[in-house]
This record gives C-alpha cells, sequence and structure tokens, in this order.
C-alpha cells in the first residue's frame, strides 16, 4: 500500500494589498442558484475508477471492463 504526504497551509485572515483588503466583502451581492431545468436530458452515471494497482499485472484489464 502506499502512503501520500500532502502539507497543507491555512490561511488567517484576508490578504492585504496597500493596507486594504483585497476583497470587500461589504459589496458582493447575494449568489442566486439558476433554477433547474426542466428539459428532458440525457445522463448518464459517472463511474469512479481506482487506479492505485494500476501497473500491477493483469489490473488494466480489470479496470477496462
Amino acid at each position: 500500500m502506499s502512503v501520500t504526504l500532502t502539507k497543507s497551509v491555512k490561511q488567517e485572515g484576508l490578504l492585504l494589498v496597500e493596507g486594504k483588503h483585497k476583497y470587500d466583502y461589504n459589496r458582493l451581492t447575494l449568489y442566486v442558484h439558476p433554477p433547474k431545468t426542466k428539459a428532458n436530458l440525457l445522463w448518464a452515471e459517472l463511474v469512479t475508477l481506482d487506479l492505485e494497482d494500476y501497473n500491477s499485472p493483469g489490473k488494466k484489464e480489470r479496470l477496462a471492463k
């Protein structure tokens, strides 16, 4: 089994640009989600592939199925 380590950096507060906040959150407008479509659209389920054993013998064939 392989292990992947990642380093995360926590950002505190807002970024400052020339003494002012980079983003003025008081000027943001409320986001409104678009309505759901009523059109009859084609769709397909997405499949999750586990690629951990991709280079192991015989595993590429299993993934292809």
